[in-house]
């Protein structure tokens, strides 16, 4: 019984122990390109399994369509839901128009 305590206490304590989630990331709206530490790993609604290292490890999970500004959430082991959805923002540009009269 002392033997497996001491053992998952020396992983802590030496490497951390590493640790796997699986999430489902889905986006807003549905077919927008899903990338995780800038590898695509699908669209719209993705399953993945996310492994780290230790409590310093950050998965960057991306989102991105054409007309609206990329997203990206930094996912670290602390996340405990089961689920991330990122809602992407439409882009928008501001166009000033003036008209002068002709003489």
């Amino acid at each position: 019984m002392i033997r497996p305590v001491l053992m998952s206490f020396l992983c802590l304590l030496s490497f951390g122990c590493a640790t796997t989630r699986t999430i489902t990331v889905s986006t807003k709206p549905a077919d927008a390109v899903i990338r995780v530490d800038g590898t695509e790993i699908g669209k719209g609604s993705v399953r993945q399994q996310f492994t780290f290292e230790n409590d310093k490890t950050v998965r960057r999970v991306t989102a991105s369509k054409v007309g609206f500004k990329d997203q990206t959430f930094n996912l670290t082991r602390e996340y405990d839901k089961e689920t991330l959805v990122i809602d992407l923002k439409p882009q928008t540009k501001r166009i000033n128009i003036s008209v002068n009269p002709v003489p």
